[in-house]
């Protein structure tokens, strides 16, 4: 479909529009189909200014890209849950350096002697509330 089939068409939908009775008569449906033929080589905005016909019509019509005709983008699936894997804690040979034991029972065991460590002994240890 060249330049001129474009021209030739917008000249058939003027005349369609001279025609039609009421404001609410339809666009013929061979008008409508070429019409979207047109949009799938020209593009849809150049073929509906030109045919001042509403977007709504060409919602099914396969968008021209830069590198000229194309396929829609693809749709990024989003999956519905995220897996997190852990890994199985590994079990100290030694003995723990510390351990504390709860008024509840809780009992909190420490095998590696870091600064992290250290000002976790020392709170605890300065809160009384451990046996």
């Amino acid at each position: 479909m060249g330049l001129e089939s474009l021209e030739q068409l917008e000249q058939a939908m003027g005349q369609w529009r001279k025609t039609k009775k009421s404001r609410n008569t339809a666009i013929p449906t061979e008008l409508l189909s070429q019409a979207r033929r047109a949009a799938a080589s020209f593009g849809v905005d150049v073929v509906r200014k030109a045919l001042r016909i509403d977007r709504r019509h060409f919602e099914d019509v396969v968008p021209v890209t830069k590198r000229g005709r194309g396929r829609p983008p693809k749709k990024v699936k989003i999956p519905g849950y995220t897996k997190v894997e852990v890994p199985k804690p590994t079990l100290h040979q030694g003995f723990p350096i510390a351990e504390f034991e709860s008024l509840c029972g809780s009992k909190l065991k420490i095998f590696s002697m870091t600064s992290e460590t250290m000002a976790l002994l020392s709170s605890l240890c300065g809160t009384g509330g451990l046996r």
